[in-house]
């Protein structure tokens, strides 16, 4: 059996603590709580990989939104910071996507549903997210679906 991410957040924080990595326990413990915090929020609606994939893309996006603010306010020191858990976050994510990749999965999508408008995008959309999601910026995805359709 696999582990979990939850597992994998508790032994690499554990590890974090050994090797006296302050910064990396303290990115790991947030994700970690945030992950536990999902997982009960949704009790009886089902949690697993996919909801832990969308509880650290959210934690990536949060700290993406603060870099902007904090070069507005010219805190490069934040920034840094900020831009370093990214680099944690990202090491639990799935190997991203590249455009040309995500358009071969939408281009299989249209095929497989036979769509010809935009009206059926919802159709190519239901295949496309989730092969593609937390590997590629959903609001992208969609423009490339409407592009295909030729929206």
């Amino acid at each position: 059996m696999s582990e979990t991410l939850e597992q994998r957040l508790t032994h690499d924080a554990q590890e974090a603590l050994k090797n006296h990595d302050a910064r990396r326990r303290e990115i790991l413990t947030t994700i970690l709580a945030a992950v536990k915090k999902a997982r009960i929020d949704s009790m009886g609606k089902g949690f697993g990989p996919t909801e832990e994939l969308t509880v650290l893309e959210k934690a990536k996006k949060q700290r993406e939104e603060s870099i902007v603010l904090y070069q507005k306010a010219n805190r490069a020191d934040m920034v840094e910071r900020e831009q370093a858990e990214i680099e944690i976050i990202k090491s639990y994510l799935p190997t991203p996507l590249t455009e040309e990749e995500v358009k071969q999965i939408i281009a299989d999508a249209v095929t497989q549903t036979g769509a010809t408008s935009i009206k059926e995008m919802g159709k190519v959309m239901g295949i496309v997210q989730p092969q593609t999601k937390g590997r590629f910026d959903a609001g992208k995805i969609a423009t490339l679906v409407k592009t295909s359709l030729g929206a």
